[in-house]
C-alpha cells in the first residue's frame, strides 16, 4: 500500500511517501523538504499554495494569506486580486477556508502523484491535539485508504487546568475496545514533557517520538508512517 504522510503546520508543510516495500522518501516540493503553508491568488483570481504563493505576495500582498492555518475557526477569508494590472479596482474574492487549506495540500498531492506515479492508497495528516471536530472538519480527505490513528504533535503541558486528571485520561485510553484507535505522540519544542507524552502513547497502544529538535520532523513522519 502506498501511503503519504503530511504535516500541515502553520508557517511550513512537510510530507513523506512510503512505498509498498516500506521504502520511505521525503517529499521534496520546489527543491526543499519543507514548503511554506502559504497561499495566493494569481493574475487569474486561483488558488497558488508554497513558495509559488510566497513570490506572488510580494507584489499582491492583498491576495496573500500567510497561514491558512490560523484562519481555521474563520469559515472565510476575503482576499482581492487585480484581474488587470492596471485595473483601477481590485477584485474581491470570498474564500473558504477549506479551499485555503485544500490549496496547500492539493500541492503535496500533486508532488507525490509525480514522484508515484498514482494517488496514495492513505493519507495520514497531523493536527493539533486540541482541535475538535468542526475544526478536523476544515481538513480535506484524499486518497482512498484511511488509518484509524490519532497523531498527536504537542509540548504537553496542559492548557486546561480545570481537566488536568491525567490518571483518568489514561484510565480511558487504556481501556479495551472492539476497534482501539492508537494515540501517537510527537514532543513538540524543547521544553516538552516528553514524560507525560510517552505515558499517554502507551497507555493509548501507540508509540511517541521526540521532535524537539524542529529540523527532524521530515523523519520523525517517516517513522510513525512505519507503523502503519
Amino acid at each position: 500500500m502506498l501511503r503519504l504522510g503530511v504535516d500541515f503546520g502553520t508557517s511550513n508543510t512537510a510530507a513523506v511517501l512510503r512505498f509498498p516495500d516500506g521504502s520511505i522518501k521525503p517529499l521534496l516540493i520546489d527543491g526543499s523538504e519543507i514548503m511554506p503553508s502559504a497561499v495566493c491568488l494569481d493574475d487569474a483570481g486561483a488558488l497558488v499554495a508554497g513558495r509559488d504563493a510566497v513570490h506572488a505576495g510580494h507584489t499582491r500582498p492583498e491576495a496573500f494569506e500567510p497561514h491558512p492555518k490560523r484562519c481555521v475557526d474563520d469559515g472565510e477569508v476575503h482576499l482581492s486580486y487585480r484581474a488587470e494590472p492596471h485595473a483601477a479596482q481590485p477584485t474581491d474574492v470570498v474564500v473558504p477556508v477549506t479551499d485555503l487549506i485544500g490549496a496547500v495540500l492539493a500541492r503535496v498531492a500533486a508532488e507525490a502523484r509525480r514522484i508515484a506515479g498514482r494517488d496514495p492508497d492513505a493519507v495520514t495528516l497531523t493536527c493539533p491535539a486540541s482541535w475538535g471536530t468542526s475544526r478536523r472538519d476544515t481538513l480535506p480527505t484524499t486518497g482512498t485508504g484511511r488509518i484509524h490513528a490519532v497523531i498527536v504533535l504537542s509540548d504537553g503541558a496542559n492548557d486546561f487546568p480545570t481537566d488536568d486528571n491525567l490518571d483518568a485520561l489514561l484510565e480511558d485510553l487504556n481501556r479495551t475496545t472492539d476497534d482501539p484507535v492508537p494515540v501517537f505522540t510527537i514532543a513538540d519544542g524543547s521544553d516538552a514533557d516528553r514524560t507525560t507524552l510517552g505515558r499517554i502513547a502507551r497507555a493509548a497502544r501507540g508509540e511517541t517520538y521526540d521532535a524537539t529538535n524542529a529540523t527532524t520532523i521530515t523523519e520523525i513522519m517517516s517513522e510513525v508512517l512505519a507503523n502503519f
